[in-house]
């Protein structure tokens, strides 16, 4: 019995995956010249079409438009939805029978690629009859969901059908045994969640809403699949792409309840706190008590975490371009965002070991001062006389943040590193616009006396007093405000605290 089993599930990977040559060959190589939201490049050769013209199928299917092609795969879409569901069955009683669980993780890679193509298809957004293609592929999944009855099917709106075949999916994962499968899986869900996201749940909706009607939303579900995936959920081999981990954790960060309190706990706890358990020679990431759930954050991906922040950091500050104040939220939450900036520029100090994220620290830090400039300035010139003190105040960690940039630009000429001597320039001009833009601010407001300019001693990356006989060193000015007074000053706080 079980090699009759094992002789079915042989044929269908081959059905299927002649199947999924086609759709990729028809529907993703010939009508998109880029892989679309869901669709990737395969990692199998791009077929010919003589190979086609050649097989099975012959000059016909060859020969078909598009939009035939993908009608008659749809119509087979509830069929290999079925051997799916019988291949994750099998999963359970085949686990000490390797060459089988083989076959059976074949089918259900080749039935999820199969559905993956369909979506990826750019005739369901360019074409006249999208909405009835969608609706094709939609019905499908929805009835092999078992919550909606054939009858109903007509009736029901796109964005219904999109949540229902969304949470049939998210269902699925449960059931994979492999993150490449879940990760196929995450992709169309994404579609998918795009298709049936109604304007309520847009991102700015989401941001007020209660943490009920949050967790019903398909975005936030797909931050809570990121942070399961990123926790060691599934099995995962090696076998997620760079592309992917960064990716993920931008998921996590986007969909979450408040993306600014993730990426200030990332910055000050998470990433700091694995440093110093590889630092110390222990386990990474002991946080108090607390379970270490970052299983994804690992020495190779630790420079893709770092970028996912930055880019998301820089993102952030976009939360900030509104006319409607409310100084009592705006302002803990600016200082939430400078806090956490600070903490991720200050991660790379004395750490010449991780180059690929002072390389990272310049690109997003010189975009993170140069948006800080255009959005939050003019905020915090109108409000400076109501909030003078709350404002002296971020001025002064912002200050050790930026001097910590001029470090890394002094540093990347010391070691010659091309990537981060080509990004000095730009880096160093977003700092000097930045100075002057402040000491004008405070010249405005009648307290320039809680501003100095100072020329910034060589220092290495640990902080260190060096040698000013650099390549091509410049005497750059530093930026004191509040009480901090000269740097030399400064610095001895730091130490002291």
């Amino acid at each position: 019995m079980q090699t009759s089993a094992a002789m079915a599930i042989g044929a269908l990977n081959l059905l299927l995956g002649f199947l999924v040559k086609i759709a990729k060959f028809k529907l993703l190589q010939i009508t998109t010249k880029t892989p679309t939201s869901v669709g990737r490049k395969s990692k199998h050769p791009t077929l010919p079409g003589n190979e086609l013209q050649s097989g099975t199928c012959g000059s016909s299917v060859a020969n078909a438009s598009p939009s035939y092609v993908f009608a008659e795969l749809a119509r087979l879409l509830p069929s290999v939805l079925r051997h799916l569901h019988s291949a994750l069955d099998l999963y359970g009683n085949i686990e000490d029978l390797p060459s089988e669980m083989e076959r059976v993780a074949g089918l259900v890679e080749f039935s999820l690629q199969y559905l993956e193509s369909l979506l990826g298809w750019d005739g369901l957004a360019n074409s006249s009859d999208s909405e009835k293609y969608r609706r094709a592929v939609l019905s499908a999944l929805t009835l092999q969901g078992r919550k909606t009855s054939k009858s109903e099917l007509s009736g029901l709106p796109l964005s219904i059908l999109a949540s229902r075949s969304f949470d049939y999916l998210l269902g699925l994962t449960e059931s994979l045994q492999d993150i490449a499968c879940v990760m196929r899986v995450n992709r169309i869900l994404h579609c998918l969640a795009q298709w049936g996201s109604p304007a309520s749940e847009s991102k700015e909706a989401r941001a007020s809403m209660t943490t009920e009607d949050l967790e019903r939303t398909m975005f936030h579900r797909l931050g809570m699949l990121a942070e399961q995936i990123m926790a060691g959920r599934w099995r995962n081999d090696d076998t997620l792409k760079p592309a992917e981990v960064e990716k993920l954790v931008l998921q996590r960060i986007e969909h979450s309840q408040d993306p600014l309190e993730l990426i200030h706990d990332y910055s000050v706890q998470v990433l700091p706190s694995f440093l110093a358990g590889r630092s110390s020679g222990g386990s990474p990431g002991a946080l108090g008590d607390e379970e270490w759930r970052h299983v994804l954050l690992t020495k190779s991906t630790l420079a893709l975490f770092y970028r996912a922040l930055s880019k998301a950091l820089v993102d952030q500050i976009s939360e900030f371009q509104t006319t409607n104040f409310d100084h009592t939220i705006y302002l803990p939450r600016l200082k939430t965002l400078i806090w956490s900036w600070h903490a991720l520029v200050q991660l790379v100090k004395g750490r010449d070991d991780l180059r690929p994220l002072l390389q990272t620290c310049l690109k997003f830090g010189q975009r993170w001062v140069e948006r800080f400039m255009r959005v939050v300035l003019p905020y915090l010139d109108t409000y400076f006389g109501a909030h003078y003190e709350s404002i002296i105040a971020l001025f002064g960690k912002l200050q050790k943040a930026t001097r910590m940039l001029q470090v890394i630009c002094g540093h990347g000429k010391i070691v010659r590193d091309k990537s981060m001597m080509a990004q000095v320039p730009v880096v160093r001009r977003a700092l000097e616009t930045f100075l002057f833009k402040v000491k004008a601010l405070f010249d405005r407001h009648n307290v320039l006396s809680a501003f100095s300019l100072a020329n910034l001693k060589h220092r290495n990356l640990a902080g260190e007093v060096v040698s000013s006989q650099m390549p091509e060193a410049d005497e750059d000015e530093g930026l004191s405000s509040g009480s901090g007074g000269e740097e030399e000053e400064d610095d001895e706080r730091e130490k002291a605290h």
